[in-house]
């Protein structure tokens, strides 16, 4: 009896330890931390994407995929109904893998709503080649930032 017991605690602390951050050919991301707010500076997808940042990023995730991961956010917009949300890449330097929050607005005045039914989930893929080459991946929103780094 004791070695199934034994058995169970190994497997049930191994599948803890597996969710702790992403582990990869590039390394260990852990859990993400809020960041101040970069000035939104127009960048070349600004001319073609009408869309405006999300209010905040509530939260971030980078989970292991086959071929490389995927940044999974949570964006809270200020009021209800905003739609064709997509994490949009804005650029990479000093290591350092950007992403804004697009949300297209709601059409005309829209009620603010409890934060769960406002609540928007999107995901991007980053291949194996971009992850060996850098530590940080940051989210930006209108108001605020999310990082996750090695």
């Amino acid at each position: 009896m004791r070695p199934i017991i034994a058995l169970a605690f190994c497997t049930a602390v191994a599948g803890c330890a597996a969710t702790d951050g992403l582990r990869s050919a590039g390394g260990l991301f852990g859990t993400s931390a809020e960041a101040p707010p970069a000035p939104l500076v127009p960048t070349r997808r600004d001319e073609t994407d009408e869309r405006g940042y999300i209010d905040q990023v509530t939260a971030l995730a980078v989970e292991p995929v086959p071929g490389g991961a995927l940044v999974r956010a949570v964006g809270l917009p200020a009021v209800q109904g905003q739609w064709d949300a997509e994490l949009t890449q804005e650029g990479e330097e000093g290591g350092v893998l950007r992403y804004a929050f697009r949300v297209n607005a709601a059409p005309g005045p829209r009620p603010v709503g409890p934060t769960p039914s406002r609540e928007i989930v999107v995901a991007a893929f980053v291949p194996d080649e971009v992850l060996r080459r850098i530590t940080t991946i940051r989210v930006e929103a209108a108001r605020n930032a999310r990082t996750a780094g090695r």
